[in-house]
């Protein structure tokens, strides 16, 4: 009966799953999305994965550096040393038609946490992991961890690139590091628009005590490469934005001059392209209606042939001709009418909002700024959230 609907992972939550699922997962078939990296989906057994012989070589690197006693951000330092490719970057290659790790740059490099999740996946000493998250509502829009002792775990379902064994002993290094949970959120103006202007990375924020640093993670862990190796201190970078944001605020006045002539001026362009299409359209209903006339009169034998031929050619010509024009009149009426629209007023509007504040803050930031690149303490260009169309009022006179 696959129909039948069980609780079966939560007594406290709303969530259910199919007996036809759960019986998959005791078998130990793999009914997961994304398949981990080292190993494949097989290719004729379904819900069966086998080894990816290039990548399930990286694995193993991973893990016998592991149990030879390095920590996961020298594991990372040393596979970028040796050039490795990471485990989005092969994906893409191996996948290049699909979205998944699009963002991937050519400057990805490893990191502790790449390093940490591969140390942690059961599945490489041949084991498939089910019921690793739970909802917590029905629908399953949003999901938490479970706990190992509550997932469905069957060993030997395929090819191991690790043993067991080395799997644990890999994990002693895991063991060592501090929980992310334990770490303390922190709050800055710059944390969802702060990037390495040489990769494109999210820059790590470093809040120490004394002055507050970015730095970024590819930098820490390849030996060459275009990011920036050097802290970049927040106060530094703040003050560089706040004197961006203030130099916007005090155009305030100014910008809104601009935009009331310049909406005077669509609206009177607006009025003048109306116009021209209806009078257009009145001579094309007039040339539609004189060529059927034409017809009647031919019809009727009160027209020559011959003329009447000839004054069909000429008007399909007009009609043809006045056809194009209103076509293109109509495209630049919506030029206008797009130009003239409200993201000019609510970017002022936010402008006016935010002109008397006193200092830097993350939601200042999101209303106005889409990126800041930094490629050092000097070096800072900062990408505007404005489309085209309200850049131009940005510009002088």
């Amino acid at each position: 009966m696959k129909n039948i609907l069980y609780d079966y992972y939560s007594k406290d939550l709303s969530v259910k799953v199919s007996t036809a699922k759960r019986a998959k997962m005791k078998r130990g078939e793999y009914i997961g999305g994304h398949v981990p990296f080292g190993l494949r989906k097989h290719p004729s057994i379904k819900n069966k994965l086998e080894l990816d012989p290039e990548a399930a070589g990286i694995v193993r690197h991973v893990f016998e550096l592991a149990i030879n006693g390095m920590k996961t951000a020298e594991i990372a330092a040393q596979l970028n040393e040796e050039e490795v490719v990471t485990p989005g970057a092969y994906f893409q290659k191996t996948h290049p038609d699909t979205r998944k790790f699009r963002n991937t740059t050519e400057q990805m490099s490893w990191n502790s946490t790449m390093v940490l999740k591969i140390l942690q996946q059961e599945m490489y000493y041949g084991a498939v992991v089910g019921h690793k998250r739970k909802g917590t509502e029905v629908g399953w829009k949003h999901s938490i961890a479970v706990p190992k002792d509550e997932q469905v775990i069957v060993e030997g379902m395929h090819e191991s690139i690790v043993t067991k064994e080395e799997f644990l002993k890999a994990n002693e290094v895991v063991r060592k590091m501090k929980s992310p949970s334990s770490r303390i959120a922190r709050d800055y103006p710059l944390r969802t628009v702060a990037r390495c202007a040489g990769c494109g990375r999210a820059l790590q924020y470093y809040p120490r005590l004394k002055r507050p640093y970015y730095l970024c993670n590819s930098s820490k862990y390849a030996v060459e490469t275009v990011c920036c190796q050097e802290k970049m201190y927040e106060d530094v970078i703040n003050e560089a934005v706040w004197q961006a944001l203030q130099s916007l605020f005090a155009l305030s006045d100014e910008l809104s001059g601009r935009l009331k002539k310049k909406k005077a001026a669509l609206g009177n362009d607006q009025e003048a392209y109306r116009l021209s299409i209806a009078e257009m359209q009145r001579k094309l209903t007039k040339l539609n209606t004189d060529k059927f006339a034409n017809m009647d009169r031919y019809m009727s034998g009160e027209m020559d042939k011959t003329v009447y031929l000839k004054l069909r050619s000429e008007m399909d010509q007009q009609i043809a001709s006045l056809s194009e024009s209103i076509t293109a009149l109509e495209r630049k009426l919506q030029a206008v009418q797009a130009e003239a629209s409200d993201e000019a007023s609510t970017v002022l509007a936010n402008i006016k909002k935010y002109a008397g504040e006193k200092q830097l803050t993350n939601e200042m930031v999101l209303a106005f700024i889409k990126k800041v690149l930094i490629t050092d303490g000097e070096h800072i260009e900062i990408q505007w959230n404005f489309s085209d169309v309200f850049l131009q009022y940005l510009k002088t006179e």
